[in-house]
């Protein structure tokens, strides 16, 4: 576990161990980029509370230290609990998920960001988590949102609050139909947004 917290000097992650066999942890300092930080975190990551832009520098696969676990777990359909993936909520200068890992177990959660634009850059999978995107006020459609993501069928997929954003039911339910979202592990293509919250 590496944890970095309430550090107002701290610019640069350069010197960050290049592999991380645990959590990672940068919260509430004014760093800019995640470039320098750790190539491999095998635990979840968190950047939270930053100045970051986007999520260049960050590892290609998070939490493959729980891969059995959650493989296990969704074979089974049983709950995964939370706390596991790659959560860069809170960060107010964040405009785009550029650069964020292509692969996550657990979630993938970019809530509460109210400068965030555009979902593009975004994980290719997640397997055993969601993807959160509440709050998110300036994000005006959901061009890159991942729809791959193996999850239990019982439960939502997806947790966007999209009340709090300018997304209207119209856009939703038009990018669904065209994007085909896996919905958890059944393998059939949701067609509606009720579908999508289960």
């Amino acid at each position: 576990m590496f944890i970095i917290y309430i550090n107002e000097k701290l610019t640069s992650l350069a010197g960050c161990p290049n592999v991380v066999n645990g959590d990672f942890s940068i919260m509430s300092t004014p760093i800019t980029t995640l470039v320098g930080g750790p190539e491999v975190v095998t635990g979840s990551y968190k950047c939270v509370n930053t100045d970051i832009k986007n999520f260049v520098g960050a590892p290609k696969v998070i939490g493959e230290k729980h891969k059995e676990e959650i493989e296990d777990k969704l074979s089974k359909q049983e709950y995964l609990g939370h706390n596991l993936g790659f959560y860069g909520n809170d960060n107010d200068n964040l405009i785009s998920c550029e650069g964020a890992p292509e692969l996550v177990y657990g979630d993938f959660s970019v809530a509460n960001n109210k400068n965030l634009v555009s979902l593009k850059g975004s994980p290719k999978k997640i397997i055993g988590g969601c993807y959160n995107l509440g709050s998110c006020p300036n994000l005006k459609n959901l061009e890159g949102l991942t729809i791959d993501i193996d999850y239990l069928k019982d439960y939502r997929i997806y947790s966007l609050g999209y009340r709090d954003t300018n997304l209207t039911d119209e856009d939703i339910e038009k990018y669904i139909r065209v994007a085909k979202v896996k919905q958890g592990l059944t393998g059939q293509a949701a067609e509606t947004w009720e579908d999508i919250l289960g």
